[in-house]
């Protein structure tokens, strides 16, 4: 055998002991795939293994949720959880996640539909083409200060105003000519775990690629624009399913006395909630008692810097009981 044959032979076996370990532990990321209801969402069946935050192995279901099989119709008092990475929480194991929590603290079945970069809009849009399919008794519809900048970017599924008032509009995500040929190549290179460990490497060492989820990063004021989309999202929300409660996560500041990262978040979701008749459940002050007491952020995890990015274990467990507490209230009002 040659020096060539010899070389290819080694590095052959050395890529595939490279994307066995990538699947196994460095982190292997879902496929994305896109509905043109309720914008990107991961592909079904597909094996999932997060080690960039904390570490979870999974798989998503035939909805592409990480989460298991979703019946239809579900069972009688279930809840659908329906948010951002917040809720989807891959950075936690199965168990871990405050949806799974909470189902053990109620008694209920819990349904996991939470999307990396989903904000209220695309909730909406995943009411509407999905609601008559599951029909929840309750819709829990996690939000956080991100999503003031989100459910108003033209990037994602988003609140557009028109001669006829306000509306849903979800981009177009069809490529042609050279764009579509990247995105076949990205897509190809992604199918790999090896790939796409390093395409993120590289983005990481760019600085694209933190797509501003978790509390990394804050947001921006809101604006008399995002105040208006706000009253309106939670209101069609409402006229999809009555019994929704939104519940705020903060992107707080452990290091600046426990504050939120996005001043008037809170309130303006708070409002939206009062002005559409639903429900407010705040876990800005349950996770401040919690880091008061323990001196250890709810945020972060041993292989990312504390208090930076998504909920740890603990975070998720005092979100449970925030929201455990709610529906208890429910059950014992006359």
């Amino acid at each position: 055998m040659s020096y060539f044959a010899r070389f290819a032979a080694q590095l052959a076996v050395a890529l595939v002991v490279l994307e066995l370990l990538s699947r196994v532990v460095l982190g292997h990321k879902p496929a994305l795939r896109y509905d043109k209801r309720y914008d990107r969402l991961s592909a079904p069946n597909q094996n999932v293994v997060e080690a960039q935050e904390g570490f979870s192995r999974g798989r998503t279901n035939e909805l592409g949720n990480l989460d298991s099989p979703m019946p239809s119709p579900l069972p009688a008092h279930a809840i659908l959880a329906l948010g951002d990475s917040l809720t989807e929480a891959r950075q936690v194991g199965h168990a871990d996640r405050w949806p799974e929590r909470l189902a053990a603290l109620t008694q209920r079945e819990v349904y996991n539909a939470g999307q990396r970069g989903w904000s209220p809009a695309n909730a909406l849009g995943y009411l509407q083409a999905e609601k008559q399919r599951f029909a929840p008794e309750y819709v829990v519809l996690q939000v956080s200060g991100n999503d003031i900048d989100d459910m108003v970017s033209e990037k994602r599924p988003h609140v557009v105003e028109g001669v006829e008032g306000l509306s849903l509009k979800v981009p177009k995500r069809g490529k042609s000519g050279m764009a579509a040929k990247i995105n076949k190549a990205k897509e190809l290179v992604s199918r790999s775990a090896l790939g796409g460990n390093l395409i993120t490497a590289g983005l990481t060492v760019l600085g694209a690629g933190n797509d501003g989820s978790g509390n990394a990063l804050g947001c921006s004021p809101p604006t008399a624009f995002n105040t208006k989309a706000a009253n309106w999202l939670l209101a069609q929300i409402r006229a999809e399913h009555a019994k929704t409660v939104v519940i705020y996560l903060p992107l707080l500041n452990y290091y600046e006395g426990c504050s939120d990262k996005c001043t008037g978040a809170a309130e303006l979701f708070r409002n939206a909630a009062a002005t559409a008749g639903l429900p407010f459940v705040d876990a800005t002050a349950a996770l401040c008692s919690s880091f008061a007491q323990t001196h250890q952020p709810l945020h972060g995890f041993w292989n990312s810097l504390p208090g930076v990015g998504h909920l740890n274990s603990e975070g998720n467990d005092v979100v449970a009981h925030v929201l455990a507490d709610y529906f208890a209230g429910q059950k014992a009002a006359p």
